[in-house]
């Protein structure tokens, strides 16, 4: 499935639910899914001590994730290399 075709299929779904709440919740994931952000994990310890008790923070909502996947969990952008590479 697409981006295009996941947002179709969420505004869709979202004409079908009468919980307010819910409706915002996928208006959220719409403008997720709109948005291409892009950003890469930012790991910066002191020292190897530091190093222990650091987490990756996402460079564009400066989430801290423990498992510095391909995307943030917060804010949901695609993280690429440090050079911008994927």
């Amino acid at each position: 499935m697409t981006r295009q075709e996941a947002i179709k299929h969420l505004e869709e779904w979202k004409e079908c639910i009468s919980s307010a709440y819910r409706r915002q919740v996928i208006d959220m994931a719409i403008e997720a899914l709109s948005e291409q952000k892009t950003g890469h994990w930012i790991f910066n310890p002191k020292d190897a001590i530091e190093s222990m008790f650091t987490l990756p923070k996402c460079s564009e909502c400066g989430f801290e994730s423990s498992d510095g996947g391909n995307f943030c969990p917060n804010c949901g952008a695609r993280m690429l290399g440090e050079d911008g590479e994927e």
